[in-house]
């Protein structure tokens, strides 16, 4: 499964080398088109402030797609494919300051590319111990930037941050590996997840969590 574009285009990568695209319609999705991708991807993003496609290639390069409905058949690919990991790209973000894209990986580092350009604003390397799994971005508040590797801590980041010390702090309290991150739109609030389905809703401000739900 893939995210959806603004246009109503839903996307999602299969083991052909293709980006598959479908095109929401009042009652369901219709197939459009596949765009052959020339390696195998193993993630799809939709960036909606840029309006652009990502996906993560097996040659764990990150590849940026302009698609619309409307446009002519050509060259979808945007620009040279942006190359700095040597393991498989995990996810990607938008960055509100600076104005950039964000990746992490397995490979334990986070990469910042110039949104437009391409070109590399800074590499955090050793983001975290163990390989970096997921991650989440609070725009508002200063700008906040959480990942989750496969540890028992999150790690909060000020992206604006991008000469000095990025790192904030971490966040701890799971007593288990945490599999996921979310942010709560618009608040400065996160949520994380464990192995055994503890859930904790943190402030980053604080590096506080503000409450813990246990399903059993």
């Amino acid at each position: 499964m893939g995210p959806v574009g603004t246009q109503g285009i839903f996307g999602f990568t299969t083991s052909d080398a293709n980006l598959h695209l479908y095109v929401k319609t009042k009652s369901a999705f219709r197939y459009w088109k596949g765009i052959p991708t020339g390696v195998t991807m193993s993630r799809v993003w939709y960036l909606p402030d840029c309006q652009k496609w990502a996906t993560a290639g097996s040659d764990f390069k990150l590849y940026l797609w302009n698609i619309k409905q409307n446009q002519d058949e050509g060259e979808y690919l945007v620009g040279k494919p942006l190359s700095l990991h040597y393991d498989e790209i995990t996810d990607c973000v938008e960055i509100k300051e600076p104005k950039c894209l964000c990746t992490c990986s397995m490979d334990r580092s986070i990469v910042m590319y110039d949104a437009n350009q391409g070109y590399v604003i800074r590499v955090i390397k050793l983001a975290h111990e163990n390989s970096i799994k997921k991650m989440t971005y609070i725009k508002e508040y200063g700008g906040y930037l959480v990942t989750v590797s496969f540890n028992m801590d999150a790690k909060v980041w000020q992206p604006a941050n991008i000469y000095g010390e990025a790192l904030l702090g971490k966040l701890k309290g799971h007593n288990n590996p945490i599999v996921s991150v979310e942010k709560l739109p618009g608040q400065p609030f996160v949520v994380t997840v464990d192995l055994v389905n503890t859930i904790i809703i943190w402030d980053v401000r604080t590096l506080k969590s503000i409450q813990t739900i246990t399903i059993k």
